[in-house]
């Protein structure tokens, strides 16, 4: 999942009904979108029950953690992304529903 995850679902859409995927690139796109959605539906579901969750910005360029230090990514920035885009309750759902639209 992790190598598609920046893959957005405009992309994934038109890929998933063009002509120029065979039928394993159709089914990797297919499975991403099923990930996305669940993932979608479990921060929602930690949202609604008044976990903070953390909505990674669209700047991040970086799949995980893990590349952000392989990348080069010190402690100290890895904290204050995390500290920065950590929301709860309307602000957390305001969030997420904007990830989703793009």
């Amino acid at each position: 999942m992790n190598e598609h995850r920046r893959l957005s679902n405009e992309i994934a859409d038109i890929k998933a009904n063009s002509y120029e995927l065979n039928e394993e690139e159709k089914r990797k796109v297919a499975e991403l979108q099923r990930q996305q959605l669940f993932i979608m539906k479990q921060l929602e579901n930690a949202i609604a029950l008044g976990y903070n969750v953390v909505v990674w910005p669209n700047s991040i360029e970086e799949k995980d953690i893990n590349d952000m230090v392989v990348g080069g990514r010190t402690k100290e920035e890895l904290e204050k992304i995390i500290v920065d885009n950590t929301h709860s309750g309307l602000k957390a759902k305001v969030k997420l529903t904007f990830i989703k639209k793009v």
